[in-house]
């Protein structure tokens, strides 16, 4: 087979390679998310939504291993000093949803980064806690966090507007009664 060599063909074999790379990136051979998957993943689910969000922020399962989700799920009537406990029909939905999404099956750099950082070991149970979270929130003053519309360090949306959706851009940070961060 002998292939042309002009610009215009060089063009068209780019655009053949880049097409065949996306195509295998919705897939993988070890299972991990493509693309397709990361998107329906970015959905909400209404019922983790109606069911943890309703007492605190719905943090994105990407924000946690699947150790840390299946230990929370797996002691609901001791949530944080509080009595969560669900119908098993129930934990088993949300408890699917956690793990599909969590921090080693979601394709962010957050995600990415926050599974690389923490310990294993510990199975941790506040996202606020990894090192990953520390590093990126270090230069914030602990006032800001109290400011009205922010109230917590717990409180994702109020600065990252898309972070129900597991997405945390830098480009998005926007700090409530304050100057957008840089970066």
């Amino acid at each position: 087979l002998q292939f042309k060599r002009t610009p215009k063909h060089y063009c068209c074999y780019g655009f053949a390679i880049g097409v065949t790379l996306i195509l295998f990136s919705f897939q993988s051979e070890n299972n991990s998310p493509g693309v397709l998957d990361t998107l329906r993943a970015q959905e909400i689910n209404q019922s983790y939504q109606a069911e943890c969000g309703t007492c605190h922020f719905d943090f994105h399962p990407s924000l946690l291993p699947a150790e840390s989700w299946q230990k929370m799920m797996g002691d609901l009537s001791n949530h944080f000093g509080e009595d969560a406990s669900l119908s098993s029909s129930m934990t088993a939905e949300l408890e699917k949803y956690l793990l599909s999404n969590s921090s080693e099956k979601f394709q962010t750099e957050a995600s990415y980064r926050i599974s690389r950082s923490l310990d294993r070991e510990k199975h941790p149970m506040s996202i606020v806690q990894s090192d990953y979270w520390k590093r990126k929130h270090r230069s914030i003053a602990q006032e800001t966090f109290k400011r009205k519309k922010i109230r917590s360090r717990l409180n994702c949306i109020a600065c990252h507007p898309s972070s129900q959706k597991g997405l945390f851009e830098d480009a998005e940070i926007s700090i409530p009664d304050g100057k957008a961060r840089e970066i």
